[in-house]
């Protein structure tokens, strides 16, 4: 099976946030499996840049998955965030709020 590792780290991650539901209220998760993985840390968002598009990916059930193609440019990372911890072979969740609006722009 193709991604049998993202499969098994979903379950993982999922069994942790089904015990802790009420701390995961009106939240996103952004997951960043690799393969072969040596654990999971909750860790920042780090940011790349990519001269390219978004390809949407789906398999032979109907399951579909986003792929950034095109080249990457830059990443701004340290050793504290998403993009450092994936390379390193860990899978790397982090919570989301998901109202993003600057209302401070908003005033302006």
């Amino acid at each position: 099976m193709e991604h049998a590792h993202s499969a098994i780290a979903i379950r993982e991650i999922s069994e942790v946030i089904l015990k802790r539901k009420k701390s995961f209220k009106n939240i996103c998760l952004n997951i960043n499996i690799s393969v072969n993985y040596k654990g999971i840390k909750i860790i920042p968002l780090g940011s790349s840049d990519y001269i390219g598009k978004v390809e949407t990916i789906v398999d032979k059930k109907g399951n579909f998955f986003y792929k950034l193609s095109g080249k990457h440019v830059s990443a701004y990372s340290n050793k504290e965030t998403d993009i450092h911890t994936v390379s390193r072979g860990y899978i790397s969740v982090t919570p989301l709020q998901i109202n993003q609006t600057d209302y401070k722009l908003m005033k302006k």
